[in-house]
């Protein structure tokens, strides 16, 4: 999905080649079998299931998570498998983790074929072949069962993605090519990456005996045993970590025990809600409004796509990956519902520049395979001139799934749960935490509520609460036009992204934005804003400029809420004032900062929070459960929120590695 952080050979997903033998699939990559000849369901029941003791141990959870990692994907049989079983015997409230890497992911048409081979996982490949897509090099996290099983896809080399993983894994299925075929994937430092997020009692188990597996693996810490494996296979692996000490610092917790509030109602707010309460917290969402997504939030439409320029950053990775995640959220909650208009997108090249990176973009990131409809396509001014249905003298990217939200219509979906109670019309002034190490909140002297677990998603008034007013959130006055429609403009048919952006006519609206000021606290609308946005349409379109220009009929001003570095914060917090009287060492160890336990914040989207704030928000709430984190540790690090008093205190490196597995 986006680049790693050590730059693969090759951007671009490849997939799978296979040869089919007796209706089964081969690997024509590594000259090997998918599962065995014999019976695939049966070997995956025995090898993996079975060993890993998953009936009992899923039968006794008592509400908790549980957390697979396997190596190598391939057709998925392990984790429909693991799946079925997990409906049959998890209690109702409990969460399955699944993560699983893949250097080759089949096609989509590979994998229907190879799964139809399994007609009793019917009702379980169907769902995983429906949200099979978009599989650019990274991580894909899908969702299922009411978000109570979530899969993880890692696509790229296990020794590049794994290491960006953070989880606290409760069993491991190895279940990558024989080491013979593909030595790569059974190596010594993929044993010591296991290692590093097994706790005491994770157990592993594989089709493999071979000795060079086996000893590496007890070099890492695991206890090995050797037992009779699967039909003509005379012997496997299983066994469990022996270490004493969790290495990881993800602690898993039970969520029916966790209560959560949420400040901010907002689409920070709304997504956090949804996510923490899809976790099964209880969720209470404070509002200071009387109504949702109010401010900021509360445009009539927004925007929803990537901004990528073909650079390999942070902030890149996370346009991709908020871009996805959002796509699925919006997939699941029904675009109807949401009034999601997949109306496409073009993000215009301005200029040579801008152009030369969409081709580098283009020629790195998308996909080429024929069975996948890519994310995006890089055309030129007559192509995109026919897509959108306007002259257009640009070139640029057409994101076919990209459109406008309603953004009134999501937030009340995301807060229509079972687990989620919503408080507007309340000002949250203060948090305090208590003796017990929960949290007041304070409306000025009246305590409104109090919670284990609190995120603060309220964008500017961050400021205003003690535990998050150093994150410095800089107030962006934005102010967007609404043009009268006419019989020209009604043609266009996609949303043009330039410096600004226009809307296709939306009930004989036009929405043309938005101004960007800083320091600046006018909430009346201005002529000159107008004109502004104005003089942006003109060079996205000039036809469209003069059909509209004499069309202004209103707008609406907004603050957003912004960073130094444009990346949003999303994480927990520390104690600013204790780490600077504390003044900590370069190689401090992170687990010994003065973290504040269950606070969190998810702040500073800009004018990307419905790119961007969902997926903050889905982080914030698999680190309060200790589910795997949905995003690679390195984006982690760039979105925590400490990292600007760190930077102050001359601890950059520190501040860089913050988040560790």
């Amino acid at each position: 999905m986006s680049h790693a952080v050590n730059k693969p050979d090759s951007d671009k997903a490849c997939y799978a080649k296979l040869n089919w033998k007796d209706e089964q699939p081969f690997s024509a990559q590594y000259q090997d079998i998918y599962f065995s000849t014999e019976n695939g369901l049966e070997e995956t029941q025995f090898v993996f299931l079975a060993q890993n003791d998953l009936k009992a141990r899923f039968s006794a959870l008592d509400d908790a998570n549980f957390t697979i990692v396997e190596t190598g994907f391939g057709t998925g049989l392990n984790f429909l498998s693991t799946w079925q079983l997990w409906t049959e015997c998890a209690p109702q409230n409990s969460c399955l983790n699944f993560v699983s890497t893949e250097k080759y992911p089949l096609t989509i048409d590979d994998l229907t074929k190879a799964l139809a081979y399994w007609p009793t996982l019917v009702n379980y490949s169907q769902q995983l072949i429906g949200q099979y897509q978009w599989f650019t090099p990274g991580f894909h996290q899908l969702s299922f069962a009411d978000s109570t099983v979530t899969l993880t896809l890692l696509i790229g080399d296990v020794a590049e993605t794994l290491p960006q993983l953070k989880a606290n894994v409760d069993a491991w299925f190895l279940d990558g090519f024989a080491p013979a075929k593909n030595p790569e994937m059974w190596s010594a430092s993929l044993f010591q990456q296991m290692a590093k997020r097994s706790h005491h009692g994770t157990t592993f188990s594989t089709f493999t005996s071979a000795g060079d597996v086996r000893r590496a693996l007890q070099d890492a810490g695991f206890v090995v045993e050797k037992i009779p494996g699967f039909g003509h296979k005379r012997e496997m692996l299983k066994g469990y970590y022996e270490g004493s000490v969790v290495t990881s610092n993800t602690v898993k917790t039970k969520p029916g025990n966790k209560t959560v509030i949420v400040i901010g109602g907002g689409i920070a707010g709304t997504s956090s809600a949804y996510a923490l309460a899809n976790k099964g917290l209880q969720v209470t969402l404070i509002e200071r409004n009387l109504q949702l997504a109010s401010e900021a939030s509360g445009n009539p439409l927004a925007v929803l796509y990537p901004r990528l320029t073909g650079q390999n950053t942070s902030l890149e990775q996370l346009n991709m990956y908020g871009y996805l995640h959002s796509l699925r959220l919006l997939t699941t909650l029904g675009f109807e519902r949401c009034q999601y208009e997949a109306c496409g997108v073009i993000q215009l090249a301005m200029d040579q520049k801008q152009q030369d990176r969409h081709t580098l973009l283009s020629a790195t990131t998308n996909n080429t395979d024929d069975q996948f409809q890519p994310l995006f396509q890089q055309l030129n001014a007559d192509e995109l001139s026919k897509i959108a249905g306007v002259k257009l003298t640009h070139s640029g990217l057409y994101f076919p799934h990209a459109g406008g939200i309603n953004t009134a219509r999501l937030a009340e979906a995301l807060v229509q749960h079972h687990n989620i109670r919503v408080m507007t019309n309340t000002h949250a002034t203060e948090i305090k935490q208590t003796a017990h190490n929960t949290w007041q909140i304070w409306s000025n002297s009246v305590l409104i509520a109090e919670a284990d677990v609190v995120v603060i998603a309220n964008a500017n008034d961050a400021a205003n609460l003690s535990q998050s007013s150093g994150v410095p959130l800089v107030p962006i006055r934005g102010q967007l036009s609404y043009l009268q429609a006419n019989i020209e403009s009604e043609k266009l048919r996609t949303i043009l992204c330039g410096e600004g952006y226009i809307s296709p006519a939306m009930n004989g609206l036009h929405y043309l934005g938005a101004t960007f000021t800083t320091h600046d606290n006018e909430a009346e609308l201005r002529a000159k804003d107008h004109e502004s946005n104005l003089n942006l349409l003109n060079t996205m379109s000039n036809t469209l400029y003069q059909s509209l220009h004499k069309n202004i009929v209103s707008g609406r001003v907004a603050w957003r809420s912004q960073t130094a570095d444009y990346l949003p914060v999303a994480g927990q917090l520390l104690d600013a004032d204790a780490l600077i009287a504390s003044a900590p060492r370069y190689n401090e160890k992170p687990e010994n900062l003065p973290w504040l336990s269950g606070l969190y914040i998810n702040a500073g989207h800009g004018a990307k929070g419905f790119l961007t704030a969902p997926l903050c928000a889905e982080i914030i709430a698999s680190e309060v459960v200790g589910a795997p984190s949905p995003v690679p540790v390195n984006v982690l690090n760039a979105l925590q929120p400490n990292r600007f008093v760190m930077r102050k205190l001359g601890l950059k490196q520190l501040a860089q590695h913050l988040i560790t597995i």
